[in-house]
């Protein structure tokens, strides 16, 4: 793994309030891109330091996997990216409000909202201009087959609409990926279920290493899955020695 800066993030201090670092790949996508960096400043204007600190946790896993994956340099930009935008749909002013306020479980009414993030992280990426590979990769991160995907399992629920008919309607955003951006997707979704498990949130404590694991080998199981998730514990395992200043002098 690369080094990384040693300037922690600022107003960014994520779980268990400890500082992070971004990895140069990552400075480099937002500091070559002003757009980039005004979605950071909406994160940290509306949003809570949890979301601030998981883009950054999930833009430096990107990196990591995009590596193991061997991904040309321009699916690699375009895994960061999409990790750096996939939930900035949560400083809409309809979604904002709960995402600041979160305190304990999210009522049907508040998770219905906050499933909206999705379809407005996609609105918000092609209005500043980003390719059809990364709109891909953010409208797909929460769609894998564990029954509980969205938007467009949401979606079919609340409308009963025709999702096909949908997809036509969409044009080009809806065409299928290529076979590395199918690759970015899978790893980005095991990526954003990494960081849920392994992050205190208001309405959620962390679950411990054999829970997670536990659960993220019961939906990632293929030999390729298993070598990702074995790269983000050893990761993770890493930071928290870094964190907690175990190295010798």
């Amino acid at each position: 793994m690369k080094e990384t800066l040693n300037v922690p993030l600022p107003e960014a201090e994520l779980h268990h309030e400890r500082k992070k670092e971004i990895y140069p790949e990552v400075e480099t996508i937002i500091n070559e891109n002003e757009n980039l960096k005004k979605a950071i400043e909406d994160y940290r204007e509306k949003c809570d330091k949890y979301t601030v600190g998981h883009i950054f946790g999930d833009a430096n896993k990107s990196v990591l996997l995009g590596e193991y994956l061997n991904l040309g340099e321009e699916h690699k930009k375009y895994f960061i990216q999409a990790a750096l935008l996939h939930d900035i749909g949560k400083t809409d002013p309809e979604i904002s409000p709960i995402v600041k306020s979160q305190n304990g479980h999210l009522n049907q009414a508040e998770w219905e909202i906050l499933q909206k993030h999705v379809r407005k992280s996609i609105e918000y990426a092609e209005k500043i201009g980003m390719p059809q590979e990364v709109l891909q990769i953010i409208g797909a991160h929460h769609e894998e087959n564990n029954g509980k995907s969205y938007p467009r399992r949401a979606d079919r629920r609340q409308t009963n609409e025709n999702f096909a008919g949908e997809d036509q309607r969409q044009g080009e955003r809806r065409q299928v990926p290529d076979e590395q951006i199918k690759k970015i997707i899978h790893a980005f979704s095991l990526i954003d279920r990494f960081d849920a498990h392994f992050s205190d949130r208001s309405y959620k404590s962390e679950d411990s290493v054999e829970k997670a694991c536990q659960i993220l080998k019961s939906e990632f199981n293929s030999s390729e899955d298993l070598k990702m998730l074995e790269l983000l514990l050893e990761e993770r395992e890493k930071q928290n020695y870094l964190e907690n200043k175990e190295l010798p002098n």
